[in-house]
């Protein structure tokens, strides 16, 4: 039995795929359940410069970290793993998104704040990117310069994400002009969304969506996808967001923030100041209160 997440995901694939997919690459009749990432051929300093980025993203989530209260066996888990851990009020699932200007400088950090807005647009990305355009507005009214048109206002950005952007997110990125979403982990349950808004934008001959970067070379991905094959195996639901409250996630995520904080040098020298960067900006987030953010 499909989630109702997943059944809005895969009908408005196969919407997409009879509306305009078939003769472009994808038949309306042989859509697959899920569309693959396209592979990009990344330098290893970009590749260096993402991790940092995502790392930072991790270590922020994971300090961020919040759990159900009102699901007595989460409460109860939680406890018995880490007994006196004080975790964050539960607000939304535990995702992260940063977005990223075009000098490699973090404008913004927001989280997924679903249940403390009651709001099903409250996700990370589109939150983040919300701020990000009061942000670029308010800079231009600083500055005193002619005011952009809202279609130009993130060209050249990038957005980190610690998972696969959903339908919603896929759609304001594109609507956005975001240049590309770099993530952390699949979200099998979205069916690739991003990666159909990509790939079909491209072969019209038209800007496209977002490019879609699985974060593959990352170390922290494959943490996550040991991770979550392991909670996998359990009982209980399987989709990303059930895992992301689980106890294998948050391990894995304090894998990866571990590895971020004792990071000292780079391999690369042009990327030693955005290493220093993401870590400063992280410090700085994390002297505020518990589960705020910039949003």
């Amino acid at each position: 039995m499909w989630s109702r997440r997943q059944f809005l995901g895969k009908t408005l694939l196969s919407s997409v795929a009879a509306c305009g997919c078939a003769g472009r690459g994808f038949a309306a009749t042989e859509i697959p359940a899920n569309i693959e990432a396209p592979i990009f051929q990344l330098t290893d300093v970009e590749k260096e410069r993402h991790s940092f980025f995502l790392g930072g993203l991790c270590a922020l989530v994971y300090e961020r970290w919040a759990i159900d209260r009102s699901r007595k066996e989460t409460r109860a888990a939680y406890a018995e793993a880490f007994p006196g851990h004080d975790f964050c009020e539960y607000g939304g699932h535990n995702i992260g998104a940063f977005v990223v200007n075009g000098r490699n400088e973090i404008v913004c950090f927001a989280l997924n704040q679903n249940r403390r807005e009651n709001n099903p647009l409250a996700h990370a990305e589109t939150r983040a990117i919300a701020r990000t355009v009061e942000i670029r507005n308010s800079e231009q009214y600083r500055a005193g310069t002619t005011r952009a048109n809202y279609d130009d206002l993130l060209v050249g950005f990038k957005v980190y994400t610690t998972l696969e952007s959903c339908t919603l997110c896929s759609g304001v990125m594109d609507l956005a002009n975001i240049g590309e979403v770099v993530f952390a982990q699949e979200d099998p349950g979205q069916h690739g969304i991003g990666n159909l808004l990509y790939e079909w934008g491209r072969r019209q001959g038209a800007h496209g969506a977002s490019r879609p970067i699985k974060a593959d070379f990352f170390d922290g991905y494959k943490h996550l996808s040991d991770a979550r094959d392991i909670f996998s195996k359990g009982d209980g639901p399987k989709g990303a967001t059930a895992f992301l409250q689980s106890i294998e996630a948050y391990k894995a995520f304090g894998t990866i923030a571990g590895t971020f904080r004792q990071t000292k040098s780079t391999v690369f020298q042009e990327n030693a100041w955005v290493l220093e960067h993401v870590q400063q900006q992280v410090s700085w987030r994390l002297a505020q209160q518990c589960g705020n953010d910039d949003a």
